[in-house]
């Protein structure tokens, strides 16, 4: 029973460790380790080891840091492959793609850790693209697509979500009061689609819209972005009544009425 203990605190060591290296976003060395997880340098150097050695982790041979390996990007392709939201979605946001000539991102909450986590974008051809990446997690108060979907919890749950990671400033017009929050997606739930007014990006502005499934629970959110100048708020009315119609129309393939 003892020997059982021990070897599931390993994996779940193990575990913690890949999404560390996946969320810190750059190599880290055994004793970064180490320090983050309080555990011996012996232990973190085993755990690693085993991680690179089924490659799920890489290692600098220059700086014998380690980064995340091949082998995990093969797993998390295999659980997008078979998300069925992302398979349906696909020609609705293309269409969305070709009609506006503008980025367009999908993404769903992980309850967890209180954060967004993107599972879908589509690029334009020839445009200013605005960076995300798949399997990224950010704010879910900074980002449309975040306050879309907070829009249609109570305000309990909200907090609850919110207060995981906090109201941290992401650019200046980040909103940080939980009150101004709170009136933000009271207007987002009226006109049915949020607004991320250069509040995750600086120059960049986002309009998103809630998915719901047939059991009428918000599982997703879907999104138009692009620069500012491209997107004025002049330009959001009708780029909000679009990707109204657009998640309704996924949302209608996942059974919601």
């Amino acid at each position: 029973m003892v020997a059982d203990a021990r070897n599931l605190e390993s994996v779940g060591h193990a575990l913690d460790i890949l999404i560390y290296l996946a969320a810190l976003g750059r190599e880290a060395g055994v004793t970064d380790i180490a320090n983050q997880f309080h555990i011996g340098k012996a232990t973190a150097h085993r755990m690693v080891s085993t991680l690179k050695d089924r490659g799920f982790l890489e290692q600098n041979q220059e700086t014998s840091k380690y980064r995340v390996g091949l082998r995990a990007l093969e797993v998390g392709s295999a659980y997008l492959s078979q998300l069925e939201l992302t398979q349906i979605a696909h020609p609705f946001m293309q269409e969305m793609v070709d009609r506006t000539h503008e980025k367009t991102n999908m993404g769903v909450i992980d309850k967890q850790d209180g954060t967004l986590v993107y599972v879908k974008f589509l690029d334009p051809e020839n445009a200013v693209r605005v960076y995300s990446q798949l399997g990224g997690r950010t704010y879910l108060h900074a980002t449309a697509l975040g306050k879309a979907m907070l829009s249609r919890m109570s305000w309990t749950d909200v907090l609850e979500l919110v207060n995981k990671k906090g109201l941290c400033p992401v650019t200046g017009n980040t909103i940080t009061d939980a009150d101004d929050l709170k009136r933000d997606l009271e207007e987002t739930r009226l006109r049915g689609y949020s607004i991320d007014n250069e509040e995750h990006y600086a120059e960049v502005r986002c309009v998103a819209a809630p998915i719901s499934n047939h059991s009428r629970e918000t599982v997703a959110a879907l999104s138009i972005s692009g620069p500012s100048y491209r997107i004025p708020m002049d330009r959001i009315p009708e780029l909000g009544k679009m990707v109204t119609e657009v998640a309704n129309g996924i949302s209608r393939r996942l059974g919601y009425t």
